[in-house]
């Protein structure tokens, strides 16, 4: 799971949290939360914004194929947990986050994962889940901070 902090296009915090192949959907959800409120420690008055889940719908790469549901169930918990916790919450519908040319992403988010970044790079070497938390960012920051309407004037 990817957590981005930014201010416009400039990454303030960026970080994959990844589960413990041990750890169970709910208590990776209490984990997750734990997390996040300890990265907020840095950040507290930023508006939280969190990525929403769509059913699965048996495709992988383009192709008709059987699904485990597993991953899709322990995001949907993770979900829950982070709207339970933040009640002001911005679900930002999936879809096409994390999936633009690496030239949309900011220089920090780009390329292969450091072990010596903030979170838990195991399992997570490439910066996908926190180009997909940019975009969520950026469209939460959008929806609380709407661009002010400009008057044209003609004469």
């Amino acid at each position: 799971m990817g957590v981005v902090i930014r201010d416009g296009d400039v990454v303030l915090h960026a970080s994959t949290l990844v589960r413990p192949q041990d750890m169970s959907g709910t208590d990776w959800a209490l984990n997750s939360v734990k997390q996040i409120k300890e990265i907020l420690t840095t950040y507290p008055d930023i508006p939280m914004g969190v990525e929403g889940v769509n059913d699965p719908k048996g495709f992988h790469r383009g192709q008709h194929a059987a699904i485990n549901p597993r991953d899709i169930i322990r995001a949907g918990i993770v979900l829950g947990a982070v709207v339970a916790t933040w009640d002001n919450a911005i679900v930002i519908p999936p879809g096409g986050n994390g999936s633009q040319h690496a030239s949309h992403y900011p220089p920090a988010i780009v390329g292969r994962r450091s072990k010596e970044l903030p979170g838990d790079s195991q399992g997570a070497g490439t910066r996908g889940h926190e180009q997909s938390a940019f975009d969520v960012a950026g469209k939460t920051a959008a929806k609380v901070y709407p661009a002010p309407r400009q008057r044209i004037t003609t004469r």
